[in-house]
């Protein structure tokens, strides 16, 4: 057996910190201008590294270069970031489009309504979902070993089977000759237990590259510099809706556009190195050109369903697509149903062709004492505080893709909104499902408040260390930064000492979760009159839709 055998075999169970002891540190240099445009990924290609400007540099460096990926690995971390900044790269600037600028998701669009007959009226909306939801949700050390035609990762993960399809492009290595842990050295489960990839996604990608180039375990520090990643990253899917409405409130013309069918983007690096691309047969190709028609519950006069297909040999998350899905049509019809005046509940039931749904919706309806005007008067809240109820349904086939036997859910959900801070509290939610183990709703309140919203926070009160979702950095000391060893949190983040150590895998994988991130899409709008149409609604982002849209009631009244 060889030496890099037995390490990796000592090493299984191994955690992080004594994993450190044993590992070099890598930092990445990005290209100028790298982007992910919705369909395909470009950026400025790499002309040449001049080596030499490190030299005057003691220690022991390693520049790794694969296509446009730039890497340097030095045996402490404040050497590699030297290095790194110190190092002469040179860049071809790819001719960029110009960037449009993003479509607004807090307000309804412009003339949502327009009327193309007397009879009807006319909506249309469109809909996104980030390649990345976040930067990761914590900051820490990333580990890749990769020798011997074996790779061990240790690091955070939700995404375990995309990141396992990125190494294995990367390394040509199959599948069952990677193995992913968690910090702790524990195998990571194959399950997804996230709404979407984050950027610990994108560290591991890097380390694994640089490991396979020097021959050693690599850690790379993954924090909220890694913004970079998801801002570059942009939108991994978006769905267009249209439909008319007839003047009786039907939906006589439902129109549905995805623009791929799977919603994930690989990681940076293995996108920069060039790895990326699968040679396709023609047949495939021809697939790729195709459209496939997603499914949905309802039925409608005049309908169209169409997402773009891809090839065979391209794999899909089937449970994130259908979270897409019906977020975006959940939320599409909810805004259907305010513009037209209609109760969003009834409005559902009205185009439902299924006595197993209907029955269920009037149920979940019944429990959580549905009404309309949710909204309570002004003097029964505290000023700061906005409240509001959202429901969304959802439908899926069964693993034959039978729909009759599929699984229908419901849900019903109340959120709390402080209009000072943004920050959102999912406060009650009712969750019912006709088939499959009985749904932990208590637990599933926590992990969508933890993975959609974020922790919620009082107004007064210790902020905490960081921003989960990418808003600041977790600084390492001086002596911490030149040994390599990240600092320790003086209280626990929300995420580590709440929400994640007390929701288990099987939450996000027992349950049909299909409608959680909607249902909290409709009940934001209900609490604000703002409409999101991309997660995650972080308290960054409502806090800044809440002031714009104060600015420009305070602008109205002036003029």
């Amino acid at each position: 057996m060889s030496e890099g055998s037995m390490l990796h075999g000592q090493q299984k169970q191994a955690g992080i910190p004594a994993l450190l002891a044993k590992a070099r540190f890598g930092v990445v240099v990005r290209p100028p201008y790298y982007r992910w445009n919705g369909e395909h990924f470009d950026s400025d290609r790499l002309v040449g590294v001049d080596s030499s400007s490190i030299a005057s540099l003691s220690g022991s460096i390693e520049v790794v270069v694969e296509g446009s990926f730039v890497g340097v690995v030095a045996d402490s971390l404040a050497l590699a970031t030297d290095a790194a900044k110190q190092l002469q790269v040179e860049w071809q600037a790819v001719h960029q489009a110009p960037e449009k600028a993003p479509d607004s998701d807090q307000a309804p669009c412009e003339s949502p309504l327009v009327k193309p007959s007397p009879s009807y009226t006319h909506s249309n909306h469109a809909y996104g979902w980030p390649s990345r939801m976040r930067w990761g949700h914590h900051p820490s050390w990333v580990i890749a070993d990769c020798r011997d035609q074996q790779l061990s990762v240790w690091g955070q993960t939700v995404t375990p089977t995309a990141l396992k399809q990125d190494l294995s492009r990367l390394t040509a290595l199959d599948i069952s000759q990677i193995e992913l842990y968690s910090s702790d050295g524990e195998h990571t489960s194959h399950q997804a237990s996230g709404l979407g990839r984050h950027c610990g996604d994108d560290a591991a990608v890097d380390a694994a590259l640089m490991s396979r180039a020097v021959g050693g375990p690599v850690a790379v520090w993954l924090d909220a510099r890694y913004a970079k990643d998801v801002q570059a990253l942009g939108q991994a899917q978006r769905i267009s809706l249209n439909a008319d409405i007839a003047s009786s409130g039907e939906i006589a013309r439902y129109h549905y556009q995805q623009a791929n069918l799977t919603g994930e983007v690989a990681a940076v690096g293995l996108l920069l190195s060039g790895r990326a691309t699968i040679a396709t047969s023609s047949a495939e190709a021809t697939v790729g050109e195709q459209d496939t028609a997603p499914f949905s519950p309802y039925v409608f006069r005049d309908q169209y369903l169409a997402a773009r297909s891809q090839p065979a040999s391209l794999s899909s998350n089937s449970t994130l697509m259908g979270i897409q899905q019906t977020f975006a049509r959940e939320s599409f019809l909810d805004e259907v149903a305010r513009e037209s005046d209609q109760d969003p509940v009834a409005l559902r039931l009205r185009h439902l062709d299924d006595a197993r749904g209907i029955e269920l919706i009037e149920s979940v309806a019944k429990r959580a004492e549905w009404q309309r005007a949710f909204n309570p008067s002004a003097d029964s809240l505290p000023q700061d505080l906005l409240r509001g109820r959202g429901f969304a349904y959802s439908q899926l086939p069964d693993r034959e893709q039978r729909v009759e036997s599929g699984v229908r859910s419901a849900w019903i959900a109340d959120v709390e909104v402080n209009r000072i801070t943004g920050d959102v509290q999912l406060t009650r939610l009712v969750v019912g499902q006709d088939a499959g183990p009985d749904v932990d709703t208590d637990r599933l309140q926590q992990t969508l408040q933890a993975r959609v919203l974020g922790e919620a926070r009082p107004l007064l009160g210790q902020a905490p260390s960081f921003d989960e979702w990418g808003d600041g950095s977790c600084a390492l000391t001086k002596s911490e930064y030149s040994a390599g060893l990240p600092t320790t949190p003086s209280s626990p983040s929300p995420v580590e000492g709440g929400v994640n150590q007390t929701v288990g895998e099987d939450v996000l994988t027992g349950a049909e979760l299909s409608p959680g991130v909607a249902v909290i899409a409709n009940a934001l709008f209900d609490a604000t009159g703002l409409r999101f149409r991309q997660p995650p609604f972080t308290a960054n982002r409502v806090r800044q839709a809440l002031e714009a849209s104060s600015t420009e009631e305070a602008g109205a009244h002036l003029n």
